[in-house]
């Protein structure tokens, strides 16, 4: 398959304005000079809750025609965790998202507490890096791994269908390198290779309607100019 498309939504012209009562906690932590000169150390962590009134869903991949619609109430919560480090000579990075949600005051009672369509699913992004001043070469690797999800498309009429719609778990991984030359003709120039899905994985995410690319690498030249 060299191409692929959908078919876009159905347009959803009678829906009604999603309203929502949130609560967020975020704690930030910077740190300069930790173990050497000139590094730092960022963590960051959020946790959120939010109930939910006629929330936007799409009702689902497994519909004829995707389109969107309104259930009457939902609610979502989770917690995100971040840090990062940087030194002279490398760097790391780690991210781990977590959020649930549960349909609620549902037409069809069947279909209260259970996770709504539009959830992500619980994944962790990990970035390792080395960087050489000298050459002025910054390369590193990130991995990013996606926990399996079981999602439900709901009706909104009073026995209307359930379906649930399970994704696997999968994991990717992108390799980058990246040349800044301070001298010589190439001085100034920005080139950096990227190379995603390196092991060409075959998964989908729970979030998109087609399945995800194969490997690919893209190779960007840029340069800053001044006047």
């Amino acid at each position: 398959e060299l191409y692929s498309t959908d078919g876009g939504r159905l347009p959803s012209l009678d829906l009604e304005k999603e309203e929502a009562e949130s609560v967020e906690l975020g704690l930030t932590y910077q740190k300069e000079g930790l173990w050497a000169e000139g590094d730092s150390l960022q963590l960051k962590a959020t946790v959120f809750h939010s109930d939910l009134a006629n929330l936007i869903v799409t009702n689902g991949a497994t519909g004829a025609v995707p389109r969107y619609l309104n259930v009457r109430s939902a609610e979502i919560w989770g917690g995100e965790v971040e840090a990062a480090y940087d030194a002279e000579n490398w760097f790391a990075s780690l991210a781990y998202s977590n959020v649930r949600s549960a349909y609620g005051e549902m037409p069809n009672p069947a279909a209260n507490g259970l996770t709504v369509a539009d959830t992500p699913a619980q994944n962790v992004a990990l970035t390792l890096g080395a960087k050489l001043p000298d050459q002025g070469l910054t390369l590193g690797w990130t991995s990013y791994y996606f926990d399996r999800i079981t999602t439900y498309s709901v009706s909104t009429a009073a026995a209307g269908t359930i379906t649930p719609t399970a994704t696997p778990a999968y994991d990717t991984h992108d390799l980058f390198v990246t040349w800044k030359p301070e001298t010589g003709a190439m001085a100034g120039m920005d080139v950096t290779l990227t190379v995603e899905n390196v092991f060409d994985a075959d998964y989908k995410n729970n979030l998109s309607l087609d399945r995800g690319e194969g490997m690919n690498a893209k190779l960007t030249i840029g340069k800053n100019l001044t006047w």
